[in-house]
C-alpha cells in the first residue's frame, strides 16, 4: 500500500452536521450512470465534459467503479474535443458535442436495468485514476496520467495543511483543471463536504448566498481583483471563511486590498498539471511574499535558476523541473522569477505560445508568427498576448491603407484560434511586419517584439 493512500475515504468519517445524505445521494448518481456505461471498459480512456460539479463527480465515481480512465481536457473547444477523439473511448458531457465521433452519453443519463452498488476506495494506488489533456511545459499539448495514490496523497496533504470545514464551499475555477479538481471535487469528497454549486462568475452571488454563514471559496487572479471593492459593499461572514487561489501570482496590491476588507488574505496555491501542489503563501503586505513548500515537498534550485521539487504525489522519486525560474528566500521559501519555457498564464489558464504561434502561421497570408505575454499596470492580474506577423511586404502596405483588409485578416486569425483556443485567452494587439526586427547577431530579442506591440 502506498504511504498515504487511504482506501477507504469515502466511508471513513461520518458527515459534518448539516450535511446530511448528499454523499448517498451521489453515489446513487453514480450508479446510475454506471448502469448506462457499456460494458468491459476497464483501462479505457473517457473524456469527462461536465459543467457542475455533482455530475462531475457522480460521472468520475462511475468510470472508477467500471475500471475506466478519466480524461480531463483544459477546454471542450471544437478542435480540442476533435484532436482528444482519437485518444478516448467514449464522452460523458452535458449535451452532445457534434466534432465527437466516438461514443457518447449525454445528461441525463439513464439506463433501463438494475444499478450497481458503488463503494469508493476499492482502488489499486498504483493505477492510473485520470488523465489530464494539458499543454505541459514543452509547449506540446500531452497527457498527464495520475495515479489514485498521487490523488489522495495530495488531498490528504490539503486536509493536513488547511484543514476542514463544514462551511458551504463556492468556486470560480473550473474542475475540468487539476486546481479545480482537488479542491472542489476530490478534497470535498474525501473529507465528506458539500461540493460547490456551479461555477459562479459573480462575486454578487457568492456573497449573497453565504453571507450568513461565510465559505470557503476557491478562486483566480482575475477574479480576485474584482473582490475588494464588491466586498466592501456587501455584508458577509468572513470570519471563519477561506479565499485559496491559483493559476498566477496574485499581485501584492490585490492581495493586501481583500486583507483589508476581509480580515484575511487569500492562500495562494503554487504548482502546475505535471507536479501537482508545491507550496503556499498569504501576502498581508505590499511586499512581495515568498512561498514556503508544503511539508512532503522538497525543492532546490536546478540548471538556469530553475525550481525542481520532489513529492509523494509525483510520479516519479526524481526531481522534477517546473518550468519557473526562482530564488530562495529562507529554507524551504522561494521567490518565483517567470517562466524558462513558452508556456503563458492568461486569466487563470495555461497557454502554450509554441502551439498558438504553430495554428496563426498555418493561416494563408501569414509568413510566421510570434506571441507573447504583455503586462498590465499590476502584472500578472491583466496579462494578455500580443501577436507580431510577419506578412509580405504587398500586404503589409495593403493592411495599413486599408482598414477593413485588416479587419477581415484578424477575423480570419481568430477563426482559427477558435479551434484549439478559448476566446480569453485570444491576442489583444495585433502587428504586422514584412520582416523581423534581428539584431547584429541574428538574434531576435524578446524587448524588440515588446516595443513593436506596445508602439501605438
Amino acid at each position: 500500500m502506498t504511504p498515504g493512500f487511504d482506501p477507504n475515504w469515502l466511508q471513513q468519517q461520518p458527515a459534518p452536521p448539516g450535511y446530511g445524505d448528499a454523499h448517498p445521494s451521489l453515489l446513487g448518481a453514480a450508479s446510475a450512470i454506471a448502469r448506462a456505461l457499456p460494458d468491459n471498459i476497464a483501462g479505457q480512456p473517457w473524456l469527462l465534459a461536465l459543467s457542475a460539479p455533482e455530475d462531475f463527480a457522480a460521472a468520475l465515481l462511475a468510470l472508477w467503479h467500471k475500471g475506466a480512465i478519466a480524461v480531463l481536457s483544459a477546454d471542450t473547444q471544437p478542435g480540442t474535443v476533435a484532436e482528444l477523439g482519437a485518444s478516448v473511448a467514449g464522452l460523458l458531457s452535458d449535451e452532445e458535442v457534434p466534432a465527437f465521433t466516438g461514443p457518447q452519453h449525454t445528461l441525463p443519463f439513464a439506463a433501463p436495468g438494475p444499478a450497481p452498488t458503488i463503494r469508493c476506495g476499492d482502488y489499486d494506488p498504483t493505477a492510473t485514476a485520470l488523465q489530464l489533456f494539458t499543454s505541459g511545459t514543452t509547449g506540446n499539448r500531452r497527457i498527464i496520467g495520475k495515479t489514485f495514490a498521487q490523488l489522495f496523497n495530495e488531498v490528504h496533504n490539503l486536509e493536513a495543511t488547511f484543514g476542514t470545514t463544514d462551511l458551504p464551499a463556492f468556486t470560480t475555477v473550473s474542475h475540468l483543471h487539476i486546481y479545480g479538481l482537488l479542491f472542489n471535487i476530490l478534497w470535498p469528497l474525501v473529507g465528506r463536504r458539500p461540493l460547490p454549486p456551479r461555477r459562479s462568475l459573480y462575486w454578487e452571488e457568492i456573497l449573497t448566498a453565504a453571507r450568513d454563514q461565510g465559505a470557503w471559496i476557491t478562486a483566480s487572479p482575475p477574479h480576485l481583483r474584482f473582490l475588494p471593492d464588491i466586498a466592501a459593499t456587501l455584508p458577509f461572514a468572513w470570519g471563519a471563511s477561506r479565499i485559496f487561489s491559483s493559476g498566477g501570482p496574485l499581485s501584492p496590491e490585490v492581495s493586501r486590498r481583500i486583507a483589508e476588507v476581509t480580515g484575511a488574505a487569500p492562500i495562494e496555491i503554487y504548482g502546475s498539471t505535471e507536479t501537482g501542489g508545491i507550496a503556499h503563501r498569504q501576502q498581508h503586505a505590499t511586499d512581495t511574499t515568498p512561498f514556503r513548500a508544503f511539508a512532503p515537498v522538497d525543492i532546490r534550485q536546478g540548471q538556469d535558476d530553475e525550481l525542481e521539487a520532489r513529492s509523494p504525489w509525483l510520479d516519479t522519486p526524481h526531481w522534477t523541473p517546473t518550468g519557473d525560474r526562482a530564488k530562495p528566500a529562507g529554507e524551504r521559501c522561494f521567490f518565483l522569477l517567470g517562466r524558462v519555457d513558452q508556456i503563458a498564464k492568461i486569466a487563470g489558464k495555461r497557454v502554450s505560445l509554441t502551439e498558438m504561434n504553430a495554428v496563426l502561421s498555418a493561416v494563408p497570408h501569414i509568413e510566421s508568427a510570434r506571441v507573447l505575454q504583455i503586462t498590465g499596470d499590476d502584472h500578472a492580474s491583466r496579462a494578455s498576448l500580443a501577436a507580431v506577423l510577419q506578412v509580405s511586404a504587398e500586404l503589409k502596405d495593403r493592411l495599413e491603407s486599408h482598414p477593413q483588409e485588416r479587419k477581415d485578416l484578424i477575423a480570419q486569425l481568430r477563426h482559427a484560434l477558435a479551434q484549439r483556443f478559448e476566446p480569453v485567452v485570444w491576442p489583444r494587439k495585433w502587428r504586422f511586419i514584412d520582416a523581423w526586427p534581428f539584431d547584429e547577431r541574428g538574434k531576435l530579442r524578446q524587448d524588440a517584439l515588446e516595443r513593436l506591440v506596445r508602439r501605438e
